[in-house]
């Protein structure tokens, strides 16, 4: 060990020994924070681990046994050298862990989070093992961080509290003194008499809850708890005082200014010998940080949920207008079709390609997949929203427009674009109220420099050239409690609604880079307010596609693999017609079946990505080791950037997205067997 690794150790082994945490008794919450910790990850061991200098001690264990283990034994010295969570999806793959004495034991997963002071020094490790390989979430990765997090704000209490014990012993020696370490606390401490009224506060204290001393005394510490909380803290306050029991409650202080606090309050009797109890001692910890991440934990395990089921139907619903879109292409193929018939395909055409921008949507709402970015005037995209916004609002709202005109150009996906005008416009409509009033839409360009004492969403923009959307309403307006709630998901102010609309708005502008703030009063209406960076791309004008030549045949036979029967009838039915034979698998396995009976005949295989059982990208594997050369069509709802990105690496050669036209897959079709 060099130098500095040895002096960086010892100023470790000494904060260690500040926090006054090793060979502790047993505490409930370090128990519970373990519990917790194995039942997130569903695994059977999970421990705290504090390093000292000759050993490693078991704090909290779930599964195993606490208590003094060597320093080499499993993985927190690892752990400890990495600022996050240190994972390992199979314990036994790396050279330098297969020997430790866990993953001999049987362990397979572990993940670590080093336990760290404010200053940087990691006392110590929270970590996960079972006996099974899996990978770690980004979900389960911000979890156990938090988790690392809670434990060292349970071992700064544990501290403040055993400060607190050494503080009573300082009384007998002189007051003076123990006001001095009082307030260098980083906890708010105060003392109470016998009959539970407050004689000492410290200045943590009175920072947190805004209660002097004087305060405190003449109105009692329980008047400064946020009155949803108040009664049930009084109640347990008096059993403390009139029992002599110890207290522990987290709840809210509402500070003077109005800003709420959340809290952990601990109370303790002091004991005056065999005279019984002769006063109370006890702190408040800032639990508001806490509280906050914690928060970020369900929200995110919220909207992780949420974008599955999205995933979902935007995968299912794609099949279906894969369907619909490839049968009206094959009806609008026939030449003897009458002119109105083909107006009405033609139709149902455009109506499934705008469901598939929905599609889109949806998939890059549940993060899979990804929007083109184009350079788009915002005042063209108003204008053309006219016929749709008509009969979208209400038949009393009076739409005005005050577009500033020579914008500068923005960077964005067309659908999310619509979507964010339709969504704001809609609800302005619905501000209404089934009553007459104005909707006014205006667009204008904003210098904005970044500033700390900027508010509201423009603070997290940088600085730089926007373009600026508004939509104002003369409808009821809100309350300001309801007002700062509006972009949350799942919050609605309809009956019946489910909250998603303004929350999905706000998605789309932060995944632009933009920000988005709302204005409003009770009565005097709402504006929402959307800022987007300006650009210097152009915008660029689409060439006329060339048609695809309707002469050409191919040969040779294709392997249609996809899970939808209706999409395999339709890629037999565009196929046949353009001279191909075709064989059928409704799966992976069925797949790889009809690949071995039949690898001379296959020219080409057209594969689906999402399929139950076998996926296309394990199939696409397996084809692989049948056929090396043949060339494989991977279609999926997923753009291009995204679906075929394992797919690449096993050896597909071209990629088709749903929903595609007939003439489209011909022409990725003839694309790969022309090149070979």
């Amino acid at each position: 060990m060099s130098r500095e690794s040895e002096r960086l150790e010892l100023e470790r082994l000494a904060a260690l020994d500040r926090y006054r945490i090793l060979d502790s008794a047993v505490d409930p919450v370090f128990d519970d924070i373990t519990a917790l910790v194995a039942r997130n990850f569903q695994v059977p061991l999970a421990c705290i681990a504090l390093v000292d200098a000759d050993r490693i001690w078991i704090k909290s264990a779930f599964g195993m046994e606490r208590g003094d283990v060597v320093r080499e034994a499993g993985l927190c010295l690892t752990t400890l050298q990495h600022e996050g969570v240190y994972h390992l999806r199979d314990a036994s793959e790396p050279a330098s862990c297969a020997a430790n004495s866990i993953v001999a034991g049987g362990v397979r997963f572990y993940a670590g989070c080093s336990i760290r002071t404010p200053d940087g020094y990691a006392l110590g490790t929270v970590c996960a093992m079972g006996p099974t390989p899996r990978d770690l979430t980004t979900a389960e990765a911000e979890t156990l961080e938090i988790l690392a997090q809670l434990t060292l704000g349970q071992i700064e209490r544990h501290c403040a509290v055993q400060e607190l014990a050494g503080a009573q012993e300082s009384l007998r020696e002189g007051e003076e003194h123990y006001r001095i370490l009082a307030d260098l606390s980083p906890v708010g401490i105060f003392r109470a008499d016998t009959a539970g009224d407050a004689n000492y506060v410290n200045t943590r204290w009175a920072a947190i809850t805004g209660m002097t001393l004087a305060a405190t005394c003449e109105l009692g510490w329980v008047e400064g708890v946020h009155p949803g909380d108040r009664a049930r803290v009084n109640a347990a306050w008096r059993a403390c005082v009139d029992d002599g029991f110890a207290l522990q409650e987290e709840f809210r202080f509402l500070h003077p200014t109005g800003m709420v606090t959340y809290v952990l309050g601990q109370v303790i009797p002091v004991k005056a010998g065999n005279e019984g109890v002769s006063g109370f001692v006890g702190t408040i910890t800032d639990i508001t940080s806490q509280r906050e991440l914690e928060q970020r934990v369900q929200e995110a395990q919220k909207l992780e949920s949420l974008g599955l089921l999205a995933s979902g139907i935007a995968h299912d619903f794609n099949n279906i207008l894969a369907t619909i879109m490839g049968y009206a292409n094959l009806a609008l193929s026939h030449a003897a079709l009458a002119p109105e018939c083909r107006g009405y395909l033609a139709s149902i055409d455009e109506a499934s390609q705008r469901a598939a921008g929905l599609c889109d949507q949806l998939l890059a709402y549940a993060g899979r997949g990804r929007f083109t970015s184009v350079a788009l005037d915002l005042n063209e995209q108003v204008r053309g929203m006219g016929t749709m916004l008509e009969v979208s609002i209400s038949k009393k709202a009076y739409v005005t427009y005050r577009l500033t005109p020579n914008l500068p150009t923005i960077e964005g996906d067309v659908t999310q674009i619509r979507q964010v005008l339709l969504n704001l416009i809609t609800n302005a409509s619905e501000a209404l109220g089934g009553h007459s009033g104005t909707i006014e839409i205006v667009t204008s360009a904003e210098e904005i420099v970044w500033s700390r004492e900027r508010g509201g969403a423009a603070a997290s923009l940088d600085s730089g050239s926007y373009v600026v959307l508004e939509v104002r309403d003369t409808g009821c307006g809100l309350e300001e409690d309801i007002a700062q709630r509006v972009f949350e998901p799942f919050y609605t102010t309809k009956h019946g609604g489910r909250g998603l609309g303004l929350a999905a708005v706000q998605g789309i502008v932060r995944a632009h880079r933009g920000a988005i703030e709302i204005e409003t009063k009770p009565g005097l209406g709402t504006t929402f307010r959307v800022m987007l960076p300006a650009s210097s791309r152009p915008i660029e004008h689409a060439e006329d596609e060339r048609p695809l030549e309707s002469g050409w045949r191919g040969e040779g036979t294709v392997l249609v693999v996809d899970d939808d029967d209706l999409l395999r009838d339709l890629a037999t039915r565009i196929l046949t017609q353009a001279g191909f034979g075709v064989l059928l698998a409704k799966d992976g396995v069925q797949a790889i079946e009809v690949a071995g009976r039949e690898h001379d005949r296959i020219s080409l295989v057209l594969l689906d990505m999402t399929m139950p059982g076998l996926d296309g990208a394990e199939t696409l594997i397996a084809l692989r080791q049948i056929r090396a050369d043949v060339p494989v069509l991977v279609t999926s709802g997923y753009n291009k950037q995204d679906a075929p990105r394992s797919a690449r690496g096993e050896g597909a050669t071209g990629f088709i997205k749903k929903p595609y036209r007939p003439r489209e897959l011909i022409a990725a079709v003839r694309e790969l067997l022309e090149r070979g």
